[in-house]
Order: structure tokens, then sequence, then C-alpha cells
């Protein structure tokens, strides 16, 4: 999938790989959209129930079925919606958290050094010059 527009502000997301799955998320506002798939693993973990209120959010824009018909989740502390249409789900800033600690959570998040070491290793292995010259380097020192 290319990179969706956040159903929010309509900016491109992008894509971050949590320990169950990934989430697009949304630079600009901080929301947080999960296609489908995700979507029902989130609905399955944890109790998200339609709001008293299940008016559609005609502001919100979603960016699997193109449609505006988010309806609001209940929450105490935050605020979710989930198109009636695809059944995808938009979470506002630090909503995702809120809804399902246990599901995605920034310590479920791949660490950051060994992103950056697979980087570098892949780098080394796929180009040549590279890896000579970082051999060289070793070898003088």
């Amino acid at each position: 999938m290319s990179s969706p527009l956040c159903p929010n502000c309509h900016e491109h997301m992008s894509s971050v790989e949590h320990g169950h799955g990934g989430v697009w998320s949304c630079l600009y506002c901080e929301g947080n959209w999960l296609p489908q798939a995700q979507a029902l693993q989130v609905l399955r973990a944890v109790e998200l129930h339609p709001a008293q209120s299940c008016e559609s959010v005609a502001t919100l824009v979603c960016p699997s079925c193109h449609r505006t018909t988010f309806s609001p989740m209940s929450s105490p502390s935050s605020r979710a919606f989930q198109c009636s249409t695809c059944q995808s789900l938009y979470f506002e800033r630090a909503a995702l958290a809120a809804f399902a600690p246990q599901v995605f959570s920034a310590g479920a998040e791949a660490p950051v050094r060994a992103a950056i070491v697979g980087t570098v290793a892949s780098v080394l292995l796929f180009d040549p010059l590279a890896l000579a010259v970082a051999l060289a380097s070793k070898k003088v020192k």
C-alpha cells in the first residue's frame, strides 16, 4: 500500500512497526490509522463500543475506502473512530496507547539501535566498495 493520507489532516502518513503489526502514523496531527486487519486485531483485544452518539464524523476521510463514514467509539479518556464501511480505526493523538496499551505500546516497538545496525549491515553487504573502504580504514587504525 502506498502512503495513505491521514483521515484527519489529509497529510501523508508513515508506517510504524509495533510488536503486533503496522500502524500508520501522522507526523502532523499525531493520529494513528489502522487498516481493517489491524483494526480487527485491536477490537478482539480490547472492548471498544460505539459511542452513545452514533452520528458520523464527516471531517474524517477513510484512507482505505475514501468514505466519510467514521463513527465515534466509546472511551472515558480519549477518542477513536471506526469507519462504518471498511471497519478501519482512526485514533486521535495518543489515543491508541490509551485504548490498547497491551496491543500497541511504545515498549513493543522495534528497537532503534537494532534497526540502525541492520541498515548499516545491509548497506555494507550490498555495496562492496563501502565494505572495502570500511575494511581498509579498520586496517589503517
